[in-house]
């Protein structure tokens, strides 16, 4: 059983990532759906995109935006960010923080500090930029 919504998203629960909705094998464990990428799910009209835009591009663009956006953040007004606000779970929190310190070459210093669970907002806007980013 997986809960990787990155394998798929159920059609009938598109709205909805933290829903009942979690593969088993290839179909939605609640309402049977067959797994679906993104991907697909825009080719058969699901997601269609503005414009004809493709995925890929607004992905590329918005990775661009929020690493040049982190830049501003950063001279301007750092400040730190509640995380529950975009990730509820404390141990994805964590797990996040952690990511993060290991692409800022810092999780030594991090784990040395007691491994706070926060971030200051121009640090999430860089490393979630990152993470779109592909290479």
């Amino acid at each position: 059983m997986s809960k990787n919504i990155d394998e798929g998203y159920c059609p009938a629960r598109l709205d909805e990532i933290h829903c009942e909705h979690w593969w088993d094998g290839d179909k939605c464990h609640s309402c049977k759906a067959p797994a679906m990428s993104i991907e697909q799910q825009i080719e058969q009209g699901m997601l269609p995109m503005p414009n004809g835009i493709s995925l890929n591009n607004i992905i590329k663009w918005a990775a661009i935006f929020l690493k040049e956006y982190a830049d501003v953040l950063g001279s301007h007004c750092s400040n730190d960010f509640d995380l529950s606000r975009i990730i509820p779970n404390k141990e994805d929190q964590y797990e996040f923080v952690k990511a993060y310190h290991q692409w800022n070459d810092d999780l030594k210093e991090w784990e040395e500090d007691g491994s706070p669970v926060y971030l200051m907002d121009f640090s999430i806007v860089a490393f979630i930029g990152h993470l779109l980013q592909k290479d």
